[in-house]
């Protein structure tokens, strides 16, 4: 793609590096353009194939278009990208930063769901069958939604490569004090970004410490396998460190209260004693009875409604008359006495 994407005489552009550097960044509004000086073609293709690759992963950046950029006489290989603003991992440890940590919003489990966030990236790059080759707090940008998006991967190498030793000690990078110790002698292993990672949990850990906040022994077992010097004591994925993460358990913290206020002895429920066993059994018995008086006193009103026949004796003119539970138990009693006089005489 040979289009031209930015022209550098633009007055409203900033410029992040050196334009004499092999690469830099400029930003021009919501989106950033990393620029290659065209012998820097090599490189260039390498990190446009890296992002293509993973555009769909929304905690990785992502590519817009590609094509060149202009100033005078003067052509650069250029990549378009969203930009994700200024505010990276290492504002979080900057005291006079507007999103740093703080005592008022940091806890242990703040902490914990923090170290996930700054996770997510490397989860995915991982998943991708790449390791990102210089982890540093400013590669991790922070988004409005307080998630975090990888960026700069000029430097990424293919998980593949790494087991295969095919790693040139040209393509070894990183940012200082973030480096893996193996790293200085011109090695990389599959463990390496753990280490990079582990370092940006541990100066998170010690800005929780200066605020009064105590890491918990389990967590700090987290950061110190992370940056174990020899490169099998650590974790050798970061699946591994998620799932170390999410096995964490935390204490209920009580929530406060306007005016907390304990509740009136009265008011608390009462523990009703045990019913003894015979009591229980006359209760049954009752019930049993009362459910049996009920069916029969409705067998004996569809009786006498719908199907008993009156004639002109005082009982049935007065259960006609007069009726009540009373004259419609008699009736009913008279009724069942004829039948059972009946019955014998046959």
């Amino acid at each position: 793609m040979n289009e031209i994407l930015l022209d550098l005489n633009k007055q409203s552009l900033t410029f992040i590096g050196d334009s004499k550097d092999n690469w830099f960044i400029v930003r021009d509004g919501c989106w950033s353009y990393k620029l290659f000086q065209m012998t820097c073609h090599k490189a260039f293709e390498k990190e446009r194939s890296i992002l293509e690759d993973i555009q769909e992963c929304p905690h990785l950046c992502h590519i817009n278009s590609w094509g060149k950029a202009v100033r005078g006489n003067t052509y650069y290989r250029c990549i378009k990208m969203q930009w994700y603003g200024n505010n990276g991992a290492d504002s979080l440890l900057n005291p006079t930063s507007p999103v740093a940590i703080s005592a008022n919003t940091l806890s242990q489990k703040n902490l914990t769901n923090l170290a996930k966030k700054l996770l997510a990236p490397f989860i995915e790059l991982e998943a991708k069958g790449y390791r990102h080759n210089d982890i540093a707090p400013e590669n991790l940008i922070q988004k409005e939604d307080s998630s975090f998006v990888l960026i700069d991967f000029g430097s990424a190498v293919k998980l593949e490569e790494i087991k295969k030793r095919e790693i040139r000690p040209s393509d070894i990078q990183g940012h200082k004090n973030f480096c893996a110790p193996e790293k200085q002698d011109g090695s990389i292993t599959e463990s390496s970004d753990i280490y990079s990672f582990g370092i940006i949990l541990k100066m998170i850990a010690a800005r929780a410490k200066s605020l009064g906040i105590d890491c918990s022994e389990d967590y700090l077992a987290i950061v110190h396998k992370c940056i174990e010097f020899k490169p099998d004591a650590r974790y050798q994925s970061f699946r591994e460190i998620e799932e170390a993460l999410n096995n964490l358990h935390f204490n209920v913290e009580p929530q406060d209260l306007a005016n907390p206020e304990k509740p009136a002895p009265a008011m608390a429920p009462a523990k009703m004693p045990p019913r003894p066993r015979h009591k229980q059994l006359a209760l049954k018995s009752f019930a049993v009875a009362a459910f049996v008086a009920a069916i029969s006193f409705l067998a004996m009103e569809v009786y006498l409604t719908y199907f008993r026949t009156y004639g002109d004796t005082p009982t049935e003119k007065e259960a006609v008359l007069n009726r009540s539970i009373f004259t419609d138990i008699k009736l009913t009693v008279l009724d069942i006495k004829k039948a059972s006089n009946y019955e014998d005489n046959r």
